[in-house]
Formats: C-alpha cells, structure tokens, sequence
C-alpha cells in the first residue's frame, strides 16, 4: 500500500523512475507488500541459504537507497570502512544465495547467462582498454537488455554483456 511507503519511494513514484531505472505502482519491492523484518526471515530462500538476521537486515539494506552510501565507501576505499559489517553480511548473504539456486538447479550452475550492466555518462578511456578495471561495489545486472538500457539512459550511456557461468554469478536480491 503506497500510504506505507518512505517518502522518498512515493517521490520516485510519481516521478516514474527509482535507482535511475523505470518505477511504476506495484513495482517497489515487488512481491513483499505488507511483510516485516520478521517474515523475510521465514522464506524458504532463508532457510536454504541458512541465513542469520543478520544477513537478511545487510541484504535489505542494499536493495534500499542505503546502497549508495555502500558502494561509495567501498569506492573511495574509506578506511575504516564505517560500513564493514554491513558488506562482510551482504557479500555472504550473497554467496550464500547462490548456493540456494545451486541446491534448486545442480545441472544449470555451469550453464552460461548472459547478463547485462547499463551504466549512465560513462566514457570508455585508452587506460581501460589497455589495462581493464574493476568495480569494488557490488553490482547489479539483469537478463533483460530492457531494463538495463532505461537504466543507462544518458548522455553517453555504456552497456556491458557480462558472460557468467556457476561462481561468476551473484544473486537475486
């Protein structure tokens, strides 16, 4: 129910778009309308995955707009990093949840996906052909090259095709 929404959220609602991708009514934490804290850590993925409360609270704070203040620090390389729990439970909720669809799908973890990563006024530079890189954040992708385009939608929007198979894959949050 919209009334039960952070103000922000019901701000990115009317405006259509949340995370610099599209948002429309029903769209925000899809499928958890009406749950608590308590009842995320009765779903069967939880369970499975064995994790602790505090996994579930790190992970939900990274689908929040909390994420930001994650990855920047992570970026920045801040020592200490005043986020360190938050990424030591979310970097093992996550290996924990691709063990879950390991558990579900034994014959698929080998199988290649393609996913894909929009990115938003990114410029490819001569450094990074040359040398690579590496993002320090956790990162979203999705299946959908739909979705993925509206999120890179700018000025100078870059796409990446990430080829992943088993331990190369995160998982869904």
């Amino acid at each position: 129910e919209e009334s039960s929404l952070p103000e922000h959220v019901k701000t990115s609602l009317k405006k259509g778009s949340y995370h610099g991708g599209n948002l429309a009514a029903g769209d925000f934490d899809y499928g958890h309308d009406g749950m608590c804290f308590d009842d995320f850590m009765t779903l069967r993925e939880v369970k499975v995955a064995q994790l602790d409360k505090a996994h579930v609270l790190a992970l939900r704070l990274y689908t929040s707009t909390t994420y930001q203040s994650i990855n920047t620090a992570l970026r920045k390389q801040l020592l200490p990093n005043p986020f360190r729990m938050t990424i030591h439970y979310l970097s093992d909720g996550i290996r924990k949840l691709r063990a879950v669809k390991v558990h579900a799908e034994p014959w698929a973890v080998n199988d290649e996906l393609l996913l894909y990563r929009g990115l938003r006024d990114v410029r490819v530079t001569d450094s990074l052909v040359k040398l690579g890189g590496c993002e320090l954040a956790p990162m979203s992708a999705s299946a959908s090259r739909e979705v993925v385009t509206s999120y890179a939608k700018s000025k100078s929007p870059l796409m990446l095709t990430l080829r992943t198979r088993g331990i190369n894959r995160g998982a869904s949050l």
